[in-house]
């Protein structure tokens, strides 16, 4: 994986990676991934469940050691692969913002600056100042996900994480993504949603059984993955519409 200039990642693994022993007798999770992206990009990993995505994910972010093989990294990376990962239900919104900043290496100024941006981010207001045990499920992904939203990072991997919230939320994050992109950070993106992975990605990379199996543009890689999914069959999808725009409206229709 490479992002040109002073930031850049780089995966090679001519193996791959296993899940659990290293016995020869189990199962490769990946094999002969080799890809580079550049700074700026932004790129949609699809796949079905178990191709490998998420653990692409996490060998590039460093959570989970490749087998064979490496990857380079320049710049900061922030995973947002688990955006609840590290919080701590007996602190309070507040106190683990701050203690997401230290373990990601983030000085206490950092902190400090960013504090508010972040706390904005959220739309927590009070609820901040309580145990987040007491969160729902869509408050602590927005806790998580603001923490990596307000963050300056180089390269950003995201795994599923655009489903935080409500709509509105949702749309937020879109937007915060947009702008990391035209800040030039490197997006790599595993989702199962089509049209969030052709409205933010330019390339597509498609996994399955640990292997790609097609590259290209979004469009491209889109095309393919159906393809693997409904067997040889395409189906025929309206492109992507910017979920950011106001005037957008959804008219929902069954037949049986």
């Amino acid at each position: 994986w490479l992002a040109s200039g002073h930031q850049w990642l780089r995966a090679i693994a001519s193996g791959g990676s296993r899940s659990a022993a290293r016995d020869d007798d189990k199962p490769w999770v990946l094999q002969d991934i080799n890809l580079e992206i550049r700074r700026g990009e932004t790129v949609a990993i699809l796949g079905r469940n178990g191709a490998g995505k998420s653990t692409l994910l996490k060998i590039l972010a460093g959570v989970t050691p490749a087998t064979r093989g490496q990857v380079e990294v320049r710049g900061r990376l922030f995973p947002m692969i688990e955006v609840t990962g590290g919080l701590h239900h007996e602190l309070t919104g507040r106190e683990n913002i701050r203690l997401i900043g230290a373990i990601l290496g983030l000085s206490r100024r950092e902190l400090t600056v960013l504090l508010p941006d972040i706390e904005e981010f959220t739309e927590l207001g009070a609820w901040l100042d309580q145990p987040i045990r007491t969160y729902s499920s869509g408050m602590l992904l927005r806790l998580g996900f603001a923490v990596g939203a307000c963050i300056q990072s180089d390269i950003v991997l995201i795994d599923e994480a655009l489903s935080v919230g409500d709509l509105g939320f949702q749309n937020k994050c879109m937007a915060r993504i947009k702008q990391m992109h035209e800040q030039g950070a490197a997006i790599v993106l595993v989702t199962h949603s089509l049209d969030t992975a052709e409205f933010i990605a330019a390339r597509g990379i498609v996994l399955n059984q640990g292997r790609i199996v097609a590259a290209g543009s979004s469009v491209e890689a889109l095309g393919a993955y159906e393809r693997l999914v409904f067997h040889g069959s395409e189906r025929r999808r309206q492109p992507a519409a910017d979920p950011l725009s106001p005037a957008i409206t959804t008219t929902l229709g069954a037949r049986i």
